[in-house]
């Protein structure tokens, strides 16, 4: 016999809140996202150069099945810094990687130009040799 509970958004709310301040469920939620942003990226970059799966795969040199559980997000760790410059060589696409001084505002993005007049950071990886 199947128990079925029944959450009301508030209670899911609730929830939530309280393992963000449990420090080791937010670093598991910190992956999991992380996880999902890879899977994203692969997924807009593959879409981006018009490829399906299997002709992404054939152009890396790996397996349809790999860019699948990729583009899932299966696993606890998302795609590697590596495999991202691999994606992105094989999509004819540059890697950017930034990191951005934190705020508590929603503002528009700031470009490199400022983020560096702020003291942060912008890593630009130049597309793959070979």
């Amino acid at each position: 016999m199947d128990t079925k509970i029944e959450l009301k958004n508030s209670d899911f709310e609730t929830i939530v809140e309280k393992l963000r301040q449990d420090p080791k469920a937010k670093v598991k939620m910190i992956r999991m996202d992380a996880v999902a942003l890879g899977a994203e990226v692969v997924r807009n970059a593959r879409n981006a150069a018009g490829y399906s799966q299997a002709q992404l795969a054939r152009r890396m040199g790996v397996s349809q099945p790999r860019i699948s559980s990729i583009e899932r997000a299966d696993g606890t760790d998302g795609p590697t810094l590596a495999m991202l410059l691999r994606v992105a060589d094989a999509c004819g696409l540059e890697l950017h990687l930034d990191f951005r001084v934190k705020t508590m505002t929603t503002s528009p993005p700031r470009s490199a130009e400022d983020q560096k007049n702020e003291g942060g950071v912008v890593v630009t990886f130049p597309k793959a040799i070979g």
